[in-house]
């Protein structure tokens, strides 16, 4: 084989490797608000603040939106957790696609509500 034929299969070796590398490069996809999954999720972060101001003044609520899992969260900590009206909670949580709640290390109670398909991937 001459040194060209060489020099042409090398190049063409690594031609293939590099065009293999970028087909299995992820592909950069739109995430579009899922607006009425969305809506429910504030609505339900602002009902909770609400009952929660009530009940517990010293507690901290926010709300993410995770675009790895297209999903959305309500995360509550707060000193102690005290429910008066049961059946105006559950109303306010059965929305949500899960409920936890555990205790944390720092002697707080945290609660998460998830909310999925708060984004839409577009391809």
């Amino acid at each position: 084989m001459s040194m060209q034929n060489q020099e042409e299969r090398n190049f063409d070796t690594v031609l293939e490797g590099l065009l293999d590398f970028m087909r299995n490069i992820p592909q950069p996809q739109l995430k579009m608000i899922n607006l009425p999954r969305y809506k429910l999720m504030l609505k339900t972060a602002a009902q909770l603040t609400e009952m929660l101001k009530k009940a517990t003044p010293n507690g901290t609520i926010d709300v993410d939106v995770d675009p790895v899992f297209n999903l959305g969260s309500v995360t509550v900590e707060l000193d102690d957790l005290s429910v008066t009206n049961p059946l105006a909670f559950a109303n306010i949580i059965c929305k949500a696609d899960n409920f936890e709640i555990y205790p944390l290390t720092n002697g707080k109670i945290r609660f998460d509500i998830t909310f999925h398909s708060v984004l839409k991937t577009i391809k």
